[in-house]
Formats: C-alpha cells, sequence, structure tokens
C-alpha cells in the first residue's frame, strides 16, 4: 500500500471535513478537498525550494491542520520526513539535522533556536507560501512500497534518539489490517487528537486510519480545552495514554464526589459494574458522560495501562481498546477489537504479524510493519534483531490460551530479586496508584553494596498529601508477594517524574536521580509547594531560588507568553482558572496563591451570550431597527460613500471606524448595508456599557448584538479576543473601534495595539471606516444633542488584508493610515 492512495480516495467525500482546529482566535476547518488541493500547493512550494524525492524535511511544530497538508506534500513527491517533537532540545534537534541532512525544516513561530545549513519556515504561514500555486502544475512522482515516508527519532526511556526508518510498506501493512478490523464502522463518527503527531501511534490510529475513512479530526489547541471539545464537537473516538485515562478518570470522580448527586451516581456506577452491559451504562450514567460528547471508546497504548481503571472506564460504558506496539514496528502487532476484548490484554495478533516470546519471556515479532533499521546506524540495527530476523523488543510477556497477549514491562527493568524470582515494576506500581495520595509512581531496581536488589519506590505525591509515606508502602506491601515487598523509597521532587512523548516514566533519569541524590528515608520532607514547583519550571530555576515574597513579573521575569503558560499550568495542575491580568507587576507568590484560592469555587468561565442572536432576537430587531433608524433620522442627515467598496466584500469582515460621539454604533449600524448588518455585531468597551452603563447592557444587546472587549493595558484582552473570533467563526461581521477610547477633539488618535493583533490573527479583512461630524452633534461626553439636527458622513475605504507574518504595529499602522486617507474624499 502506498500511503498517497489515502489522500486520492479522500477525493470521494470532497465536501466533509477534514481538519478542524481553533488556531489563535478562530476555528479554521478544512474539507477533504481544501487539504487535498493545499497539499498539491505545498509540494509544488517544496520543490520550488529545490526538494526532491529522498530529502529530508523536519517538522518540529504541534499538531495542526498545516502539519497534515505538510505531510501529504512530503508524499506527493518522495521527500522523508523527520518529525520531531517540540520538546527537544536544541542540542538533540542539531544532531538530527547533521545525521539526517535535512534540507528544510518547518517549526512553530515560538521555536527559537540558531540553526545552521538549513532553510526555515513557520508552519503557522504555510498558506502564504503557497497562494500563488496552481495544483494543476504539479507532475507525479513514482513512489513505490519501499521508498521511506519517515525517519522518526524514538525518543525513547534510554540513551540517544535512534532514527527509525518506515517505509510505505511498513505503515500501509499496519494500515491494510486495523482499516479492515474497524469494518469501515466509522461512519458518523469525529475524533480529537490530543497526542503529538510526531509520534507513530497517534499517525497512525489518529491521522491515517481516521483520515482513510473519512472522519473528521479535530486537534486540541490546548490540553485544557480538551473536555470543552470533546462536548462542543460531540467527540466520538480518542487516541490516548494511560496517564491520561489515569488524570481524567480522577478528575471525573472528584466531580462526582463534589456534586449534589453523588448518592445517587456512586450507586449507579456501583450497579453498573455488576451488570456489564456498556448500552445500559451508558443510560444510567447519562449525567456523567454527557460532558464527555458522544465519547464511546478510548484506543488506548503507548505504556502499561491499570487493568483497575480500564475497569472503571468500562463501568462507564466506554470501551478501551488496549493494544500493543512499538515505533518500530509500525506501530500496532495487537490489540484488542470491539468483538474479540480481554481486560488486562493487549489484544491478539495482527493477521500479518508474527510473534513469539523467547525463552527469556521476550516479545520477538515479524512481520511487513517492521522497520528498515535505524538511519544510518548498521550496529544499533543489528541488535535489535535475532539471526534468524525476528525484532526484539525489549519488552517481556505472555499468551494465554486464547491467544491474547499480555505484556509485562520492559526486560531491562524487570527486577530480579534476591530469591531468583522474576519482580515486573508495573505490578508493584499498579497496588502502589491504587491509594489516594498517589499521583503516579516509578519503581526500580537498585543494586546494593552487599549484592543484593532493592525495590525500589519513587512516589509522586498529590498535592496537599498528608498521610505518612510509610503507611502507602506498608498498605502496598500488605498485598504483594513477599517477594514484591517494596524495600526502599522516596518522594519525587518535581512536578512530575521525566517522560517520554508518550507519558512513559523515563526510568533510566530516574534510577540516575536516586544514585546521585539518594535521600534516606529519614530526611525526606514534604513536597514543596505545587505553585512554587510550576513557578520554577517555567523561570527555568531552582525551586530554592523561590519563596512566597518572589515577585513573579519582576523578579522572575515573567513576559505576557510566560504569564499565558502559567495560567495554563495553573489550571492543569492547580484546576483553578484565573486571567492573565490577576498577574500584575508586582503579584508575589503569596499572593497569586491568595488569588487561586480565592478563585478556587469561582471558576465559571465567561461565555459569549447566545440569546442576541436567536431566531426570535434577530426576528424582533428586524422589525424594531428601522424604526430606530426612522426616529434617528430626524436628528442625523446622513451621507454614506464607498458602498461600491463593500459590494464584493469577503464575509465576514471586521469593520473598523473612528470614535468621536455616543452616537458612532448607531451611525455605522445605518450605514451598513442591510443584507450585512443582519449579521453584524459589535465590540462594546467593557468598562463602560458593562460596568458603567450596566443597566443599558441587555437593551445593547438586544438592538446591537454587543459583546463585551477589554481594553487598557493591564486588562485581560483574551476573553475579548476569543469572543471576537466566536463571532467570525459564527459568521457574523464585526464591528470595533480601534483607538480604545473616544477622541476629546474629535481628530483621529494612534490605534490600539490590539488592532493589529485583530487584523492578523483573525484572517478576515478589515474595513477602515471614516465617521464625519457625529460629535457636532453630540460631541464627547455629552449625553444632550449639541444641535436638533446635522450632517453626518460615513465613508468605508477599501478592504485590508494582512498575511499571518505581517507585524501588529505594521498592521496597525496601515489601519490607521487607510482612515485618515478617507479624510481626503
Amino acid at each position: 500500500m502506498i500511503l498517497n492512495e489515502i489522500l486520492e480516495n479522500s477525493v470521494k467525500h470532497p465536501n466533509k471535513n477534514a481538519l478542524t482546529m481553533k488556531m489563535g482566535y478562530r476555528v479554521h476547518k478544512f474539507s477533504y478537498a481544501q487539504v487535498y488541493e493545499l497539499a498539491y500547493k505545498t509540494a509544488l512550494f517544496l520543490q520550488s525550494e529545490g526538494i526532491k524525492k529522498g530529502d529530508k524535511i523536519i517538522i518540529c511544530a504541534p499538531n495542526s491542520p498545516y502539519w497534515i497538508i505538510l505531510f501529504w506534500a512530503c508524499q506527493l513527491i518522495g521527500a522523508i520526513v523527520v518529525p520531531v517533537n517540540v520538546q527537544n532540545t536544541e542540542e538533540q534537534i542539531r544532531k538530527i539535522i547533521k545525521q539526517t541532512e535535512a534540507k528544510i525544516i518547518f517549526k512553530y513561530i515560538f521555536f527559537k533556536a540558531n540553526l545552521e545549513n538549513i532553510k526555515e519556515f513557520n508552519i503557522e504561514y504555510l498558506e502564504n507560501y503557497i497562494k500563488n500555486f496552481n495544483p494543476e502544475d504539479f507532475k507525479p512522482v513514482e513512489i513505490n512500497e519501499e521508498d521511506l515516508v519517515q525517519i522518526l527519532y524514538t525518543s525513547g526511556t534510554t540513551g540517544d534518539p535512534k532514527g527509525v526508518m518506515l517505509s510505505h510498506k511498513n505503515i500501509g501493512s499496519n494500515l491494510e489490517v486495523l482499516i479492515k478490523l474497524i469494518k469501515g464502522d466509522l461512519d458518523g463518527d469525529r475524533a480529537l487528537s490530543i497526542l503529538p503527531l510526531s509520534h507513530i501511534f497517534e499517525q497512525v490510529g489518529g491521522f491515517l486510519v481516521a483520515y482513510s475513512q473519512g472522519v473528521e479530526i479535530v486537534y486540541a489547541h490546548s490540553h485544557g480545552a480538551i473536555a470543552e471539545l470533546m462536548q462542543q464537537y460531540q467527540i466520538t473516538k480518542m487516541g490516548v495514554v494511560p496517564e491520561f485515562l489515569h488524570i481524567f478518570m480522577s478528575r471525573l470522580e472528584n466531580s462526582i464526589d463534589s456534586s449534589k448527586l453523588k448518592f445517587i451516581l456512586k450507586p449507579l456506577i456501583a450497579l453498573s459494574s455488576k451488570i456489564n452491559n456498556k448500552k445500559i451504562s451508558r443510560i444510567l450514567l447519562y449525567p456523567v458522560l454527557k460532558k464527555m460528547g458522544k465519547l464511546d471508546t478510548f484506543a488506548c497504548g503507548g505504556a502499561y495501562l491499570d487493568p483497575n481503571l480500564e475497569k472503571k472506564w468500562n463501568n462507564l460504558g466506554i470501551t478501551i481498546l488496549q493494544g500493543y506496539g512499538l515505533t518500530e514496528t509500525s506501530p500496532v502487532v495487537s490489540m484488542n477489537t470491539f468483538e474479540e476484548t480481554r481486560l488486562g490484554s493487549c489484544g491478539k495478533v495482527l493477521e500479518n504479524v508474527q510473534v513469539k516470546i523467547s525463552e527469556d519471556k521476550e516479545i520477538l515479532v515479524k512481520g511487513p510493519n517492521v522497520f528498515k533499521g535505524y538511519y544510518k546506524n548498521e550496529e544499533k540495527t543489528k541488535e535489535v534483531f535475532t539471526e534468524d530476523g525476528w525484532f526484539k523488543t525489549g519488552d517481556l510477556g505472555e499468551f494465554d490460551s486464547d491467544g491474547f497477549l499480555y505484556v509485562r514491562g520492559r526486560k531491562k527493568y524487570m527486577i530480579l530479586s534476591s530469591g531468583g524470582q522474576n519482580v515486573y515494576p508495573e505490578d508493584i506500581e499498579t497496588e502502589l496508584n491504587k491509594n489516594y495520595a498517589i499521583e503516579d509512581s516509578c519503581v526500580v531496581g537498585l543494586d546494593k553494596p552487599n549484592g543484593q536488589v532493592e525495590i525500589h519506590a519513587s512516589l509522586l505525591l498529590k498535592p496537599g498529601t498528608k498521610i505518612k509515606v510509610e503507611d502507602i508502602i506498608q498498605e502496598a506491601n500488605s498485598h504483594l508477594a513477599s517477594y514484591q515487598k517494596i524495600t526502599g523509597w522516596s518522594v519525587w521532587p518535581d512536578l512530575d517524574f521525566p517522560r517520554t512523548v508518550t507519558r512513559k516514566v523515563k526510568k533510566n533519569d530516574v534510577i540516575e536521580w536516586l544514585k546521585s541524590n539518594r535521600p534516606s528515608e529519614q530526611t525526606v520532607t514534604e513536597k514543596q509547594d505545587k505553585l512554587i514547583l510550576i513557578l520554577a519550571k517555567i523561570a527555568g530555576l531552582n525551586p530554592n531560588k523561590i519563596t512566597n515574597y518572589t515577585k513573579i513579573v519582576n523578579d522572575l521575569n515573567f513576559d505576557s507568553l510566560m504569564r499565558v503558560e502559567l495560567v495554563i499550568w495553573i489550571e492543569q495542575e492547580l484546576g483553578t482558572t484565573i486571567a492573565e491580568s490577576d498577574i500584575q507587576p508586582d503579584t508575589t507568590v503569596e499572593e497569586l496563591e491568595k488569588i487561586i484560592k480565592s478563585k478556587k469555587n469561582s471558576n465559571i468561565k465567561e461565555k459569549l451570550k447566545q440569546w442576541p442572536r436567536s431566531i426570535l432576537a434577530r426576528f424582533v430587531r428586524a422589525i424594531i431597527q428601522p424604526i430606530i433608524f426612522f426616529a434617528a433620522k430626524i436628528f442625523i442627515k446622513l451621507d454614506v460613500r464607498g458602498l461600491e467598496n463593500l459590494k464584493n466584500l469577503e464575509l465576514p469582515a471586521i469593520f473598523m471606524p473612528n470614535h468621536t460621539s455616543y452616537l458612532d454604533g448607531l451611525i455605522v449600524e445605518m450605514a451598513i448595508p442591510r443584507k450585512i448588518r443582519n449579521k453584524t455585531s459589535f465590540a462594546g468597551a467593557r468598562d463602560v456599557l458593562y460596568e458603567e452603563f450596566w443597566y443599558l447592557t441587555w437593551l445593547f444587546e438586544f438592538l446591537f448584538n454587543t459583546f463585551p472587549l477589554q481594553r487598557g493595558d493591564q486588562a485581560n484582552i483574551k476573553m475579548g479576543l476569543e469572543f471576537v473570533g466566536n463571532m467570525l467563526d459564527n459568521n457574523y461581521s464585526v464591528v470595533l473601534f480601534p483607538e480604545g477610547r473616544m477622541s476629546r477633539s474629535g481628530e483621529l488618535q494612534s490605534l490600539k495595539g490590539g488592532a493589529g493583533l485583530l487584523a492578523v490573527e483573525m484572517a478576515v479583512p478589515i474595513v477602515p471606516v471614516l465617521i464625519i461630524g457625529a460629535n457636532d452633534i453630540l460631541p464627547y461626553v455629552k449625553v444632550i444633542p449639541r444641535k436638533l439636527r446635522g450632517k453626518v458622513t460615513v465613508i468605508f475605504g477599501k478592504p485590508l488584508t494582512f498575511d499571518k507574518s505581517e507585524p501588529y504595529e505594521d498592521a496597525s499602522r496601515k489601519i490607521h493610515d487607510a482612515i485618515k486617507a478617507l479624510q481626503k474624499f
């Protein structure tokens, strides 16, 4: 199978949404036809940059539709993709560039590094790069099954990353079986992608399988938005790793415990576990499940899954399809299916894959899915194959009598006890993680000077844990066999264990830390404050250098981006939503803790009101507005010019008028043609319309479809920008005054920086508008007209468009100049 076949077959459903993602403040949707066209245009762009078959292209960027488009473009011309995780260091990326001799890197805009001998492009600007290419000019390149699709550098848990070479045959053979197993039964499904596309699990399961079946893939723009996206898009399928299932289940259980319905929900969950019927479970537990859209299935892989956790999800009526595989096996070796599944197992081996268990219980694999070798590393390649061609996975496993595979852990981390028994760390970790105080655990074997092996448990405790660690160990040991008992322990000092891209704990890093910083049980202190650990992580400082009196902005040098990152971390780790504006230059750690505490129980995110755009509101507005306009014309003689500039205006758009009078909003609404006016909204200053004149808010929302927009340098403008994006996503044009405040003199003021940001990020036409004469009727800070009737002129300028790469300051200046130029008319 050639992967390009999937792209070519996608034209069978050209108008279906293929890829959806909120990028910046807008939701971008790409149909299958659009992806097809953009892929061909990108292929031509790559060729124009001198890229030919066999050349390497690095992608170092988070998930996005552009990532997918670029991937397809590379397949069209036979270029080899080298996906790089965004968490890789600059040094690691330099090594990959040097080894692969890559000619181009597509990076995300915030990636800053001094790379040499490689062309750099920002993936966010992809559409700008390709806009002048015609897909019809593309000349097909011959591709065969043995050609490489990509070189995937495994993050691994040990050593330097190795470049895994995967061909069309490798990945295609896996895809053919997976597609056959799901039997094309994905019609009406919508998938949410949260794992990195730089990993083969997400590529195959989350992207290629879904794409081949015409499924819409929604990419999460942030981990904090996952629950909201699940509900908004009524997600049915997700690919996840066990840690996600653990965190999500913990949050669900906490929400149930704090719910007024807990006395009903808990017995229902208990009943569901006894009934063991997923359809009935979904009916019984609808109050819980409705918050997760229409989710019915998690495909899970990448690390060990606790059977107890799997059972909890099954009790909710949600299927967990656990599988097993590696990057080197493209990736799936075995998996549970809807028809055949067994709790705790990794399912049965795929039909075109062979698996056998060696004498020392290592899983060995053969098949067309097994990789071609490590790039430029014949020695490592030889090491992982037996003499008769079996790939040595490094994992321990066994089959039951029905052919279900059970993976017991990594061979190298198996602990050989003093009595000669095999001890699997995963079994002990499962027992430890049952404790309410444990966030996660990592069990390793440590050699003692006397030649014995210590079974050591490093514990990641939940915030505010008051239980004695000795009690946790004692409780776990009471449920373990004598040869499994924990003989040493420590409390992990950081926010989390070091992890791979699929969230596996990097046990080698843990072992190294334990060897160099080995704490005695008597000297382990209480876990450091979690907020300080978060701050230290973002600032790149030792937590001991941060005190309660440290000023977050002034002392830690937190810029605006670091503040946004801090807000996200606080939401994810502490379960509290705060605004960037809560973090002022003089805000100390102690003050931030108080802010978080005060908002702990008031975390209702403000939502854009929907009623002003309801059918009823729009109907009544259509009747009342003409009456208001008729009355206004008694006082206002309106002269509208530049309407020709609106004839072919691509909607929605943003109208940016100057601001000299309280009448400006009404005047612009009167001047805009009815066809556009019917789907127009107004941004109202929060501090004026929504605070000072709060009692009139409902009236303006009803008459003019207004919404709040913050202003001021220290204001939390993010919410207002979200509202603008939401309006545009729903095809409503937006009118906003870019000066930020009314002009006292009537002269055009300088524009706020947000005007340029909106112009660039919202990706819609900007219509400059000049209002002349309104201040003669009702000047600044006056509520009584200066004269009973006056002439007002409204001039619409030519729409402006801006590239994504345009600096915000330049965009603001161009808008200002365009409004000013209208004074000549």
